[in-house]
């Protein structure tokens, strides 16, 4: 009986020595490497507005809000929209340029944008319940460049969109501000 089962009594003893050497290494044989995680600082990310600078909400002015809508809400959504609104303002900055160019105080090279070449533009807006913003009037601007104006009601009606609510609709004045010499900031 041995001699027939002698096989399958090595395969058992092969066994059990395998598993004697599983069980006897110590299990942090390879000791594994601590790795401090230190926080990194947070940085204040701001988001693309290139020239414009948004109105906050100290600086809107609510006519009528029907509709019930939260007011910040409102004010985030129109931060957003800055970046859209940057290159509106492109075609206006290279006529200007031009035309400081053509003056007969000439242009100085380093002087390519100051406070009074900011074009600042305050509109009435009003959104319906289906979320569709209209630019109602410009209450102040101060340029006389009509394309601009154009554009930038096109570019409202067509492009802002916000959600929907039951009924009612909420009108305001704001300021929208674009700054002649671009900056990062």
């Amino acid at each position: 009986m041995l001699k027939r089962n002698f096989p399958v009594i090595l395969l058992l003893l092969v066994f059990v020595a395998l598993l004697d050497v599983i069980y006897t290494i110590p299990r942090n044989a390879f000791p594994t490497p601590e790795i401090s995680i230190a926080p990194e600082p947070e940085e204040n990310l701001q988001s693309f507005t290139g020239r414009v600078v948004m109105p906050g909400l100290d600086d809107m002015y609510v006519l009528e809000n029907t509709s019930g809508r939260d007011i910040e809400q409102v004010e985030k959504f129109l931060q957003g929209r800055a970046a859209g609104l940057h290159y509106l303002a492109t075609e206006h900055f290279k006529n200007l340029r031009k035309s400081k160019k053509s003056s007969k105080h000439g242009f100085k090279g380093g002087d390519h944008g100051s406070k009074s070449d900011d074009l600042l533009v305050g509109v009435r807006l009003s959104l319906d319940s289906l979320g569709q913003f209209e630019l109602k009037e410009f209450v102040f601007s101060n340029t006389e460049d009509e394309d601009f104006k154009n554009r930038l009601a096109e570019h409202i009606k067509y492009y802002w969109r916000y959600t929907k609510c039951a009924s009612g609709k909420l009108e305001f004045w704001v300021p929208i501000r674009w700054l002649a010499e671009y900056s990062k900031n």
